[in-house]
């Protein structure tokens, strides 16, 4: 009986030590993700394999997201996509296609100084802003 105890009391602390690590932090405004940031990897677990990814996304002030891709397709070899987003209970929440009226909810999983961690419907986003 004292080792099923012991046991049941080790799973529920390790539960607890993962549920803290990968809790969602919550944006306060939108000034805190302003700026130009470089998306590094991609990928469909947060501890999962990264794909990494030539991307920069904008954040302006005027609720406007731009999002630029080296793609060879595209002229000069950038896809450049211009989006709306806005930052509503702490999540961050943007514009599926130009001139869609359907929005995607990203989570902030993780913001550390110039760090952040994206979790986009079925995706998560590594970020590193540009100084």
């Amino acid at each position: 009986m004292s080792r099923n105890l012991t046991s049941i009391t080790m799973i529920a602390v390790l539960c607890l030590m993962v549920s803290t690590v990968y809790a969602e932090y919550s944006l306060k405004s939108q000034s805190e993700i302003i700026g130009v940031w470089d998306v590094q990897a991609e990928s469909p677990k947060l501890d999962g394999v990264k794909r990494a990814l030539e991307t920069e996304w904008e954040f302006k002030q005027d609720g406007t997201f731009i999002g630029k891709s080296k793609d060879f397709r595209a002229a000069q070899g950038v896809l450049t996509s211009q989006l709306k987003y806005s930052v509503e209970n702490g999540k961050i929440r943007k514009q599926l296609r130009p001139g869609s009226s359907k929005y995607e909810e990203c989570s902030v999983i993780e913001k550390e100084g110039a760090e952040m961690i994206l979790k986009c419907r079925n995706l998560y986003f590594f970020l590193t802003k540009q100084q």
